[in-house]
């Protein structure tokens, strides 16, 4: 039987880690699960808590992926010894907290690079081959703060807002390409 491919972004900790856990020590066995870091030294505490849930071997893979680099993504897409991914979980993240008027406009693109356009550059990547073989889930973190605004988060939940709105529109056109 073949296993579901699971990739997914920003495992060092968080709903990352704990989503690639919770479906790598599944007792079904039906995941292989990669779990993707934009960090490898970060790894210790997934693969620590993998070792000791009793994640049997080959469930779970750790790769090197950077949302905010094409390249990084493309070499972590080739390392999918499987040659598909059928589900994508588009979960790093990055936030930003404070009045908008004291964010540097570095720290503002780096968290609308990380959050929206990585989430694009995944979906990019992995997409074509999703809708070719007319199957395939994309899944995408989101946020209180993408169906409201919240004090002192303006730029995250501007993020998640535009988050909102590409998963709306792309999910009307994905269903005739057996994509959800």
């Amino acid at each position: 039987m073949d296993r579901t491919v699971v990739l997914i972004t920003g495992c060092s900790s968080g709903i990352g880690l704990h989503l690639a856990l919770r479906l790598a020590s599944d007792p079904s066995q039906s995941f292989k699960v990669y779990a993707t870091l934009r960090d490898l030294t970060a790894q210790g505490p997934l693969l620590e808590a993998a070792q000791a849930r009793g994640c049997p071997p080959g469930s779970l893979e750790t790769l090197q992926l950077d949302v905010r680099d094409a390249d990084s993504i493309a070499d972590a897409r080739a390392h999918v010894t499987e040659g598909r991914v059928d589900v994508l979980v588009c979960n790093a993240g990055r936030g930003l907290v404070g009045p908008l008027e004291a964010h540097r406009e570095g720290a503002v693109d780096s968290v609308l690079d990380v959050n929206l356009a990585g989430t694009v550059r995944m979906m990019q990547a992995f997409l074509p081959d999703m809708k070719r073989r007319r199957s395939g889930r994309i899944l995408v973190t989101g946020s209180l703060g993408g169906l409201i605004g919240l004090p002192f988060n303006a730029v995250y939940c501007a993020s998640k807002f535009a988050i909102e709105g590409l998963c709306e529109s792309l999910a009307v056109v994905l269903q005739s390409f057996g994509v959800q």
